[in-house]
């Protein structure tokens, strides 16, 4: 997943307007009815709407800036997601990043929730029972913190 700040095109410590400000211009820009018959702006559009909804919440940013940009074991940053592709009727891939103990997971309905603080060795569970993804996921819905991105 593409950081968020970069999509929006503004530093880690932009205030609430300028992040609406950057919003609107890059929403304006890549907004389907300005690129008819584009796939990749509206592609680029629904990643704008995503990293808004995410920095324009306060508890969301948070967590997005805790997890997805703090290493909290201190190694020097966090690393990008290894994903891998689930054979699942419900699930399209799933993620973990080492360094943040962060699992992402990607569902066929378009939703993708990161789960935070997730020991590697849940995450290998959830690989191996791939075919059993719905209830090994409730699992790990109920024993780790989430937000739906």
């Amino acid at each position: 997943m593409t950081d968020y700040y970069e999509i929006l095109g503004i530093e880690r410590n932009a205030d609430v307007d300028t992040l609406k400000r950057a919003f609107r211009a890059q929403a304006l820009k890549y907004h389907p009815d300005r690129n008819p018959d584009n796939p990749e702006a509206e592609q680029k559009f629904k990643e704008v709407a995503q990293a808004y909804e995410v920095l324009s919440d306060p508890q969301k940013r948070e967590q997005y800036d805790r997890f997805r940009h703090a290493d909290v074991r201190g190694n020097g940053g966090a690393g990008a997601f290894n994903r891998v592709p689930v054979t699942s009727s419900n699930l399209v891939s799933v993620g973990y990043e080492l360094n943040s103990l962060t699992l992402e997971i990607e569902f066929k309905n378009g939703a993708v929730y990161q789960y935070f603080d997730v020991p590697e060795f849940e995450w290998q569970g959830l690989m191996r029972a791939a075919s059993h993804g719905t209830y090994f996921i409730a699992y790990i819905r109920n024993q780790y913190r989430y937000i739906r991105l």
